[in-house]
């Protein structure tokens, strides 16, 4: 009963995540907005706007990415204690993408934050 409790709560957890997911990509529609009448009429504020928008997406998703390495570690804990090796492997490549896309997310970060403090105007097409 304690494992049918942890993976509802999993769930439920997932259903919050894929809302935020939601807010993201409708976030990203509106910089994409932005971006667009930045260039068009040279806007500034619009710019900054972009970089902000582009930069709290960055850091929402790295959050999640961490998430995701925290609830693979504990099913990798739970796991090696409680089932066959097949089970264990999968647990293990599941926590090191997930340690993966948790570095990528945070070389993103990097990047963007070094792109808007250098005042480039290459966008990195993360989205």
């Amino acid at each position: 009963m304690d494992e049918l409790k942890r993976k509802l709560q999993l769930i439920r957890n997932e259903d919050f995540i894929w809302i935020i997911y939601y807010f993201i990509t409708t976030f990203a529609l509106v910089s994409n907005k932005l971006e667009k009448d930045s260039l068009i009429y040279k806007d500034k504020r619009k710019k900054q706007s972009v970089n902000n928008i582009n930069m709290t997406i960055l850091i929402v998703a790295f959050l999640i990415y961490l998430y995701f390495v925290v609830v693979s570690y504990e099913n990798f804990q739970f796991i090696k204690d409680n089932h066959n090796k097949k089970e264990v492997r999968l647990a293990m490549e599941r926590l090191l993408l997930n340690i993966l896309f948790l570095v990528v997310g945070a070389y993103a970060i990097y990047v963007s934050y070094d792109e808007v403090s250098s005042n480039s105007d290459v966008d990195i097409a993360i989205f």
